[in-house]
């Protein structure tokens, strides 16, 4: 039976609709509104299909099951149960999440029962990436047609509003959009269409410079050739070939691409070191835990237990190490190894049942795409909305390769009560979700507020996104540094308790929380905090900032500058050290440390407004 035409809606919401979705109005702009479309898409999808067809089960689906009891297993035995529930505040991968993924996976195999239904999910996915690819180069136009010199600074990011995003979606979707250009039996608006968008979505991929997913899609390739190759269409794999190295030949001539595609293979610096750096201090953590991981999304809370030095010095903490940037360390850490065995028991059992050349173009387009974006992922990360689409199309490249005889239940009593089910799910999840979507919108409006000097304003919506949201670290946090920003210590403190009721130990709170308690008058307290802090994490620039600060407030003038001194050695491409050593030596009278600390400042930041005020108010030397 064909799918229910309702179930085909939320297909194309899924695949055409979500990827560009984006919302200006937003603080994040896109995640909190392309999850709400995931969250009552997809239970609402497969519902409308269970409620009128019969049911499709495979084998891949039992280790799916297994994985996410692993997951369960994890969060209510991790670090932060709450947190690996709902996930972190701008990932969204807690176990809620993995179930929506097993929910795609499951939508997935009604869909690829019915040919109708996977003819709906190509054209959508084509309506998508060309929407995607459209607005990515529109956005940085001027670059592709001025010959790539700027390309060096500034990569697409479209509406995945990151390089690396609309990387990893353009990997998954660029198979499935060139099967649509090269169906013979399509009608002929829908090959143009899927030629404009393949040939849109391959000059975006080259403009995010985004090495993982170049990787992904060159063995997309491969396996489009291997598999076309042994379904006797030797000709199509020579053609490929010959058009893969054009592309090739023709990306590596512009100089800021070539360069980019050849450091892949360099580990001495740039962004391979902190990934190596990275991969190092994982294996380190996952040591500590190896049988059941941290919980789901609890790496940014575990992660600063295994930073040292070296950590400290060559990565930074700029962008919050949570997460390990490969697929198996990530399981690793989330599940421990249960996960990693589930997973890759889910993996090969699909690569056993599917057979992508029973169904040509098609079968081969989704295979290919689900080897390119698993590639990818080994230098990358999980995308809870670019991941809701890979699991439904394994789920079709299973139910539609499968082999005749496939077992299938129709018990209509059954297939009522899991379709009502899953109705509720979506209606939960979409009410529960448009409160985060909604806290997000007033996140925004407090940040453009506040910078406009209406405190009392901006607090109003710090406290609303509180409210609509509260279960979002994210929002509680935001109000706490409010209230640091504006001095008050009290309610900051009390607003980062809130947060680390959620997630206890997660080390960004505990600083906001030692700030909270100094501009409280609760000095003691503060530096208690800092040197638990400090115990746990010995490389932490930043707390050892803080109680250099703190022991200068408390005229302790050896310990501030003993910490102040640490902070400048774990930081050295931060000024502020150097600027509170600078006013530590000038506080005390000591103007030649003075001079040589905020000289050693406007070093590394000539713009340092502390620095230049200081140096002025001590004359010429």
């Amino acid at each position: 039976m064909p799918a229910a035409p309702w179930a085909r809606r939320m297909v194309i919401l899924v695949c055409a609709v979500m990827p560009l979705l984006w919302n200006p109005w937003g603080f994040q702009q896109r995640l909190p509104v392309a999850w709400l479309a995931v969250v009552v898409a997809v239970p609402l999808g497969l519902s409308a299909i269970v409620r009128r067809n019969q049911f499709v089960w495979a084998r891949p689906g039992w280790w799916l099951l297994a994985f996410l009891g692993v997951m369960g297993s994890a969060t209510l035995f991790g670090i932060a149960p709450l947190t690996s529930l709902i996930g972190e505040s701008n990932r969204y991968l807690g176990w809620i999440g993995w179930f929506l993924f097993f929910l795609a996976f499951v939508l997935g195999l009604q869909v690829g029962a019915d040919a109708g239904a996977r003819a709906v999910v190509q054209r959508s996915v084509t309506v998508g990436a060309c929407g995607v690819a459209l607005l990515g180069l529109a956005e940085r136009g001027e670059r592709i047609f001025s010959g790539g010199a700027s390309l060096q600074v500034n990569r697409v990011t479209s509406t995945f509003r990151n390089a690396a995003f609309l990387g990893s979606y353009l990997v998954l979707v660029i198979p499935i959009t060139a099967s649509v250009a090269l169906d013979k039996s399509a009608d002929r608006r829908w090959r143009i269409l899927g030629a404009a968008a393949t040939a849109l979505s391959l000059v975006a991929l080259l403009a995010t410079q985004t090495r993982a997913a170049w990787l992904g899609t060159l063995a997309a390739f491969v396996t489009i050739g291997a598999l076309a190759w042994r379904g006797g269409h030797r000709r199509a794999t020579l053609a490929l070939g010959a058009t893969v190295a054009v592309l090739l030949a023709a990306a590596i001539s512009v100089a800021p691409l070539r360069d980019r595609a050849f450091s892949i293979g360099r580990t001495s610096g740039g962004s391979n070191a902190i990934r190596v750096r990275l991969w190092d201090r994982s294996l380190a953590l996952a040591e500590k835990r190896p049988l059941l991981g941290y919980g789901p999304d609890a790496l940014g809370i575990a992660f600063p237990r295994v930073i040292d030095d070296r950590y400290e010095i060559e990565v930074t903490r700029e962008t919050s190490p949570d997460r390990a940037h490969n697929l198996e360390l990530d399981l690793l850490l989330w599940g421990g190894v249960g996960a990693v065995i589930a997973a890759a028991g889910w993996i090969v059992s699909i690569i056993r049942v599917s057979k992508p050349t029973r169904l040509g173009p098609e079968g081969i387009a989704l295979a290919a795409a689900l080897v390119g974006y698993l590639v990818q992922l080994q230098m990358s990360f999980s995308l809870a909305d670019v991941d809701v689409m890979a699991m439904m199309f394994a789920g079709i490249l299973v139910s539609a390769s499968a082999p005749p005889g496939q077992p299938r239940t129709d018990q209509p009593a059954a297939r009522r009560l899991v379709a009502g089910v899953l109705s509720l799910t979506a209606l939960g999840l979409g009410i529960w979700h448009v409160r985060a979507v909604l806290a997000d919108r007033e996140l925004r409006l407090a940040v453009d507020i506040e910078n406009t000097g209406n405190t009392g304003a901006a607090l109003a919506h710090y406290r609303a996104a509180v409210a609509a949201a509260g279960e979002r670290t994210q929002f509680q946090q935001a109000l706490g540094r409010f209230y640091i920003r504006i001095d008050d210590g009290p309610n900051a403190v009390l607003a980062i308790d809130n947060a680390l009721r959620i997630a206890p130990g997660h080390e960004g709170y505990l600083l906001d929380r030692a700030s909270g308690l100094a501009l409280a008058g609760r000095s003691d307290e503060a530096r208690v905090q800092l040197d638990h802090i400090i115990a746990n994490d010995p490389s932490s620039s930043d707390a050892w900032l803080k109680r250099g600060v703190l022991a200068a407030q408390q005229a302790d003038y050896p310990t501030a500058k003993t910490n102040l001194l640490r902070a400048q050695a774990l930081a050295p491409l931060s000024a502020v050290p150097s600027e509170q050593l600078g006013l530590l030596a000038k506080a005390h009278g000591d103007v030649v440390d003075a001079r040589k600390y905020f000289a050693e400042a406007l070093d590394i930041d000539s713009d340092s407004q502390v620095a230049q005020e200081a140096l002025h108010s001590l004359g010429p030397p």
